[in-house]
């Protein structure tokens, strides 16, 4: 598939002309899915949230020209980031997708100094700057919800909000640019991820109530919330029910045994 860069510095859009032959491939591709995203690249751009955010992939990316995003054809809707290092050698790209990897380089530290409480992850071996090389957003402009009341749970399909999608990702890809995400923990898996099937650490909940702006971090900008506000769009209200990070949600009664294997700590999704 080309890539081929937006109109927005650091972030590129990845297209195919080519269905899959059974059906099963992203129900948009090729010219339309260029249009999509670049329709909602503006829209982020015409805010002030949007446009911080967006200028900060555009500072990372400038201070180190091999990192960008790529905007990707999600398959069979399921939206998620994952983060990559580039063989220099080969030019083929490399999943940061365990645990020691994420630990190592994608990973926010706790550090005793209260000026500097939090240190940035080490760099990928011969980079001058933390994080991934790139980080590709699976994504699909027909994916989208609203959420009319605070009740609303899982919402409403709403492919007109979808770029509160979109800015929920790239804030993700932001993180894993910039290297900074939680470390990932031995803690107990709390519960099944209703739009990938798969189980989630506790661990990676902070990262996700940050990227929505619900509870602690609410008001937290940019992020998922502070994005709708500024379009005229439904506010989320939870994480898929969480609130916090874990204890005393209603939610974490959809816990699963933490025999179950989680997703790899570095494939975070809406």
């Amino acid at each position: 598939m080309p890539i081929q860069p937006s109109a927005f510095p650091g972030i590129f859009i990845r297209t195919s002309e080519r269905a899959a032959h059974d059906g099963s491939g992203p129900a948009l591709q090729g010219a339309e899915f260029v249009r999509r995203n670049e329709s909602a690249l503006q829209q982020l751009a015409s805010r002030d949230s949007g446009r911080a955010l967006l200028r900060q992939i555009e500072a990372i990316t400038t201070m180190a020209p091999r990192k960008r995003v790529v905007l990707t054809p999600a398959q069979d809707g399921k939206v998620h980031v994952r983060a990559f290092r580039r063989d220099d050698a080969t030019q083929s790209r490399v999943g940061l997708n365990n645990a020691a990897d994420t630990s190592a380089y994608l990973s926010e530290w706790r550090a005793p100094d209260a000026f500097m409480p939090v240190v940035a992850a080490t760099p990928l071996p011969g980079r001058e700057t933390p994080g991934a090389d790139e980080a590709w957003v699976y994504t699909d402009p027909e994916v989208a919800w609203r959420y009319p009341t605070p009740e609303s749970g899982e919402g409403e399909p709403s492919p007109a909000d979808y770029v509160a999608t979109l800015g929920h990702e790239l804030i993700h890809a932001r993180d894993s640019l910039h290297g900074i995400q939680p470390q990932p923990t031995a803690d107990q898996t709390l519960y099944l991820h209703p739009v990938i099937d798969a189980p989630i650490r506790r661990s990676l909940l902070p990262v996700e109530l940050r990227t929505v702006g619900v509870g602690a971090h609410a008001g937290a900008e940019p992020s998922e919330n502070t994005i709708r506000a500024e379009q005229g769009l439904t506010q989320r209200p939870s994480y898929h029910g969480f609130t916090t990070d874990g204890h005393g949600d209603a939610a974490a009664s959809a816990s699963v045994a933490s025999a179950v294997a989680p997703r790899d700590p570095q494939d975070r999704s809406s």
